[in-house]
């Protein structure tokens, strides 16, 4: 776009084609949009420029482009620094789900739709993505923005949890990132050492190496290979293993997610077929360590200087 300065300025087209004079959802997604982006005051959304009507089926909503993808600007940053941005951009995030509540509608987008300032790197919600009603899928939209957006993989999918759940976990993520970053103590190690695993990438490199490790256990990786430290254990490493309580199902190009019902050590699922119908369903078994190897790594890092990995 050229502005009155005569100067190019790079903007985002949203367009809304109906397909005849008669169908109104095109048009009421247009109005829709337009009345809710003119109360989008909060600075963590992308700012509208204007609409314009180019036919009587097609209408425009042009808004500010002057931006980079969030994934592309964390990926360049050096270590801890990756980390308290992530949480910020992520807060900023949170902050725009809880403004689009109060107005009952929600955003929804991959990773790459997730855009910043390219000067003072602020978030730009809404550029991208599609903005709609269903404003009480919040809470899995949220954390499936954050997986997203750390994985660079639009495949995550968010889980059952409520808003609230979710965000008082990433505020509490952020607490913990910045109460290190500002003052290391040994309390505020603690408090962040619940947290790393967040951004571990244990998944990728079990699938890369020949061998994987066990939960709880500790080593290095030596090009495909996983080499564990002949440690000597007083106390077991790992806790039992249990299914997610929810998991996925994969229909005919659909992603459903199940809630299941814990039944002892056992979790059913109820999932509604016909006759000779495929599907795919998905879930996790997961195992966690135990707390006296999460103290005995702790102390590792608090007190040393080398950088282990631990599984």
């Amino acid at each position: 776009m050229v502005n009155s300065m005569g100067r190019q300025k790079a903007v985002i087209v949203r367009k809304f084609v109906t397909t005849d004079t008669c169908d109104d959802g095109a048009r009421h997604a247009f109005e829709s949009e337009v009345e809710l982006r003119r109360d989008l005051l909060d600075g963590v959304f992308a700012r509208m420029i204007g609409i314009s009507i180019a036919s009587q089926r097609t209408k425009i909503i042009v808004v500010d482009a002057a931006t980079i993808a969030a994934y592309d600007y964390l990926e360049i940053l050096p270590g801890f620094e990756y980390f308290l941005e992530y949480t910020r951009i992520m807060c900023e995030i949170l902050a725009g789900y809880r403004f689009l509540r109060e107005h009952r509608v929600s955003w929804s987008g991959g990773y790459e739709d997730v855009l910043l300032n390219a000067q003072d790197k602020r978030l730009c919600l809404g550029g991208l993505g599609s903005i709609d009603g269903q404003w009480e899928d919040s809470g899995w939209r949220l954390e499936e923005a954050s997986l997203r957006l750390r994985d660079g993989d639009d495949t995550c999918w968010g889980g059952t949890e409520t808003f609230e759940f979710y965000a008082n976990w990433l505020e509490e993520m952020r607490e913990a990132v910045t109460r290190w970053n500002d003052n290391k103590t040994e309390e505020n190690a603690q408090n962040l050492w619940d947290w790393p695993w967040w951004w571990s990438e244990i998944a990728e490199f079990e699938r890369g190496t020949e061998n994987s490790p066990f939960v709880g256990e500790i080593g290095w990786i030596d090009g495909n290979f996983w080499h564990p430290i002949p440690l000597v254990h007083h106390f077991p490493l790992a806790q039992r293993q249990e299914y997610l309580i929810h998991a996925s199902k994969w229909r005919d190009g659909e992603l459903e997610t199940i809630v299941g019902t814990r039944i002892g050590e056992y979790t059913r699922w109820s999932i509604d077929v016909s006759p000779g119908e495929t599907f795919y369903l998905r879930t996790f078994v997961q195992t966690n360590c135990t707390e006296d190897i999460c103290d005995f790594c702790r102390l590792l890092a608090i007190s040393g200087s080398k950088l282990i990995h631990f599984a």
